[in-house]
């Protein structure tokens, strides 16, 4: 009884916190510069129109954290927020729930040759999952 008792209480609770659902742009991506070469990999999650993506170098030694407003297909301001290199500002236009492409748009650099992107470099991303 106190199983049945248990169990129903727990559903009681799931259902009165309601559905979560991950957003489309939630999940990893890859990458990659104009030529295809893999640049890194992404983590975004989305919640409440506000993007907050993480990116990390293909061999796993730097990352980046970024944060800005999402409106379901584009981020037009992503601003680092987390960066030991530079302070960088993207535009990022969602062409497929599962592609689209980074801009950069501005880069000042925290140390010297942070800013080894050039401004201006679209980078392809492409949802692994």
């Amino acid at each position: 009884m106190k199983k049945i008792l248990c169990i129903s209480v727990l559903f009681i609770c799931l259902l009165a916190v309601g559905p979560v659902y991950a957003g489309s742009i939630d999940g990893l991506w890859t990458l990659s510069a104009p030529t295809g070469e893999l640049v890194g990999f992404g983590m975004a999650r989305e919640n409440y129109g506000i993007l907050l993506f993480v990116t990390l170098s293909p061999d796993l030694t730097d990352w980046q954290a970024f944060a800005g407003s999402f409106n379901g297909t584009s981020a037009p301001d992503l601003t680092t927020v987390v960066s030991q290199d530079a302070v960088m500002h993207i535009s990022l236009v969602l062409t497929s729930p599962s592609s689209g492409t980074a801009t950069i748009t501005s880069c000042t650099p925290i140390v010297p040759d942070g800013c080894d992107v050039p401004v201006g470099l679209a980078i392809q991303v492409q949802k692994a999952f």
